[in-house]
């Protein structure tokens, strides 16, 4: 989670069972959100739910960009969105995102094309 655009919060039930390059995606997708602040604003203050999907995968996209530039396997990020999908469901906590998230589907095809974009 990233709170107010400075701080990321990262809680030891997510962390541990995470390999070095899921949690990396997963970080890199939470801090691409201060890029998108002030769209995300203006989308939330309408209720855009669509606007706001489009934003996790632009998100997404920063995310997969950065584990390539860093050397690292760009695929963990999807593996990291499946692994968290896992985590919450195996914790019994609801997915209170699905109205402003897209669908895991939806974001590892996406996560899949710009991969291949980038090869």
């Amino acid at each position: 989670m990233l709170w107010r655009g400075c701080v990321v919060a990262v809680s030891d039930g997510l962390a541990e069972p995470m390999y070095d390059d899921e949690l990396a995606g997963v970080l890199a997708h939470e801090l691409s959100h201060s890029y998108f602040e002030d769209e995300m604003a203006e989308w939330r203050r309408s209720q855009n739910a669509f606007a706001m999907r489009v934003i996790e995968l632009k998100c997404d996209g920063v995310a997969i960009l950065s584990l390539k530039l860093l050397g690292r396997n760009p695929a963990g990020h999807v593996r990291g969105l499946r692994r968290l999908q896992l985590i919450t469901k195996r914790k019994g906590l609801s997915d209170v995102v699905s109205q402003s998230h897209p669908t895991l589907v939806e974001r590892m095809k996406f996560s899949q094309r710009f991969i291949e974009s980038l090869k």
